[in-house]
């Protein structure tokens, strides 16, 4: 625990607060502190909380951005730590891609997957998937609706889901 810390300490230190965004489903509640280092990086600090199932989800990101053909994304890591009635931590891999539409409409989706050699403790694999539309209602701020997954495997036990239904969302842009 002292680890993940003391990593989300170094993290939130290097980067520059980019977005902040708000995401409320109906048993879980996400916050999401997006940053930048510079044009062709990008961290993220998440906090996941299920009221159902009392569990909660922290995580750190380190990513790598770019544009291909008018779509953007990020591809790189998250560490994460979930704790329920026990905890598991590991490395989850993926990223997202957005596509706009217009000026005013656009959708990110998004894929990390944690195997069982990059869980630890009681985790035996991490899943999470998001599909989102975004509305732009300003340069730096939008609403979005979309439906997310995000599950822990746990050890000869029940699955763990801390999202898994639809959501509405706030992105504000600093």
């Amino acid at each position: 625990m002292r680890v993940l810390i003391g990593a989300a300490t170094l993290l939130a230190s290097s980067m520059a607060l980019g977005d902040v965004a708000l995401r409320i489903g109906d048993d879980s509640l996400a916050l999401h502190l997006d940053g930048g280092m510079g044009a062709e990086a990008s961290t993220q600090l998440g906090l996941v909380h299920n009221d159902d199932t009392d569990s909660t989800l922290v995580t750190g990101g380190l990513f790598v951005n770019g544009k291909r053909d008018g779509i953007s994304g990020r591809v790189g890591g998250k560490a994460f730590y979930a704790d329920w009635d026990d905890s598991g931590y590991g490395v989850a891999l993926g990223g997202e891609l957005a596509v706009p539409f217009n000026s005013d409409f656009s959708m990110v989706a998004g894929l990390y997957y944690s195997p069982d050699m990059l869980s630890f403790s009681d985790a035996d694999g991490y899943e999470e998937w998001f599909v989102k539309f975004n509305f732009h209602i300003f340069e730096n701020a939008l609403l979005s609706a979309g439906y997310s997954s995000v599950e822990i495997d746990v050890d000869g036990r029940r699955d763990v889901e801390l999202e898994d239904g639809l959501f509405l969302g706030m992105s504000l842009r600093f």
